[in-house]
């Protein structure tokens, strides 16, 4: 049996039919692997998985003027950062301790994103703004933005581009801006496409080298 990748940067294997028959069947039946001829190869795109992705870097600089949510006590204001319609987990940045309503951070991230649901408005970029308390944080506010949005309002080159977010309470606009710069940049298919080959390789293989020990023993 001969399996191989439409990928011409991965390798061709042989491996025997009795091995790894049952596994291709199941692959088959997600529409990963084609058979012609005797010849099982691994399809791209897998089925969910658009081969169109691109960057998405985000810097969150500071934000300035917010709500002053404490009656006693002095503003120590962090952010969340999450992707909606992405499967990204929520990240966070470092409580800023000295600037009050004027928090300032460094932090940066890249995700790797769909072009198709960026340009179909698809994820939005979400930064929630938190004050630290010893009794439990409070919401000072948020920011919500399209990426489609950002994408074509300049973001499409290398170079990075600022924007002042109005930070918001709901439908209703609180006290302050969030600035961000952010970069969309080319990028090819995720690796885990070829990892996802090479796994299914590693796995049949070993069962190949399973069956050769067991006749040896035999």
């Amino acid at each position: 049996m001969h399996l191989e990748s439409s990928d011409n940067n991965l390798e061709c294997v042989h491996l025997r039919e009795d091995v790894v028959q049952y596994t291709l069947d199941n692959f088959s039946q997600e529409g990963c692997v084609s058979e012609e001829s005797g010849r099982f190869s691994l399809k791209h795109p897998l089925p969910g998985h658009s081969m169109e992705y691109m960057k998405f870097e985000l810097k969150l600089k500071n934000a300035k003027g917010l709500r002053n949510v404490r009656i006693f006590g002095k503003m120590r204001v962090y952010a969340k950062v999450s992707m909606t319609g992405a499967s990204y987990s929520e990240k966070q940045t470092a409580v800023d301790k000295h600037n009050r309503t004027n928090p300032k951070w460094e932090f940066e991230n890249t995700y790797a994103v769909r072009s198709p649901e960026v340009r179909n408005n698809d994820i939005h970029l979400v930064i929630k703004l938190y004050c630290k308390r010893l009794f439990g944080d409070r919401y000072v506010g948020e920011v919500s933005e399209s990426l489609g949005d950002l994408f074509r309002n300049g973001g499409t080159a290398d170079n990075w581009r600022d924007k002042d977010c109005p930070v918001k309470r709901g439908a209703e606009l609180s006290d302050g801006f969030l600035f961000i710069s952010y970069r969309f940049r080319k990028t090819g298919t995720p690796s885990r496409r070829k990892s996802f080959f090479k796994n299914v390789i590693g796995f049949t293989t070993a069962c190949l080298g399973v069956t050769q020990m067991c006749s040896t023993i035999a």
